[in-house]
């Protein structure tokens, strides 16, 4: 599975023509996910809960692709709760000087995205990768990240109960500081 949903309001920047309001996925489990379980774009008041996406699938195998973000909101996203998720094993591998691979990420002119009980395993790059805000983190995992648990751009980014742990050891992103 390279993309399991991708909602594109026709945005540009900070506007859109239209926007998706009021999805709720959940009860999702997304095995050999390459790229992204959710892209989501002028997304609002939307939920997305009881997600598992694995980039590893059944047999064992990865699925490596270019730029790999699992849970991937862009601008102007704003009033999605992202809710008992895990996120595991986002990877690149393509060769290039900075391997990628971010669990959750929020784009510029996001707002009001909460990721409460988001777990994030074995990522290449960032747990948790946030532009825009407010932005909330509640009840949150993110355990061997290759270089950032929490990776905050401008925010406010509001973290509340977060466990961080075996993080930022480069093993995999041999370009990035940790």
């Amino acid at each position: 599975v390279r993309n399991l949903l991708s909602i594109t309001a026709g945005c540009q920047k900070d506007t859109c023509e239209f926007t998706a309001t009021d999805w709720v996925s959940s009860n999702l489990h997304v095995l050999g996910v390459s790229k992204r379980v959710v892209r989501a774009e002028g997304l609002q008041n939307s939920t997305f809960q009881d997600i598992t996406a694995d980039v590893q699938d059944s047999a064992g195998q990865m699925h490596w692709d270019d730029w790999p973000l699992l849970f991937h909101f862009t601008g102007p996203s704003q009033n999605v709760i992202v809710e008992r998720t895990i996120a595991r094993n986002p990877v690149q591998r393509t060769g290039k000087t900075y391997d990628n691979g971010d669990c959750y990420t929020s784009e510029k002119y996001t707002a009001n995205l909460t990721f409460r009980n988001a777990h994030c395993l074995e990522a290449f790059d960032a747990a948790f990768d946030l532009k825009g805000g407010p932005h909330f983190i509640e009840d949150a995992i993110a355990l061997r990240i290759g270089n950032r648990a929490f990776r905050v751009w401008d925010g406010p980014v509001h973290i509340k109960n977060a466990l961080a742990a075996y993080d930022g050891d480069g093993e995999h992103t041999h370009a990035a500081l940790g």
